[in-house]
């Protein structure tokens, strides 16, 4: 189960958008590496959360650049 809030806000007639994205998700039985990355773990019960941010450019109708960063 998880959720996501966010927003995005184009500016110079769409050409660069600027946006923030907060999310969580609650998940059960999840497998994942060992620290070492030599066994498999099975938890329980995990949660991820965080914030997105991100810049857009579209200096043509067929071109995109996008940048994106997450804090988790």
């Amino acid at each position: 189960l998880g959720w996501d809030v966010g927003i995005e806000r184009p500016f110079m007639d769409r050409k660069f958008t600027i946006g923030f994205i907060v999310f969580q998700n609650r998940i059960h039985d999840l497998i994942t590496g060992s620290p070492g990355g030599l066994s498999l773990i099975n938890m329980d019960k995990t949660r991820t959360q965080g914030l997105e941010g991100l810049v857009r450019y579209q200096p043509a109708t067929l071109w995109t650049v996008e940048v994106t960063q997450t804090y988790t």
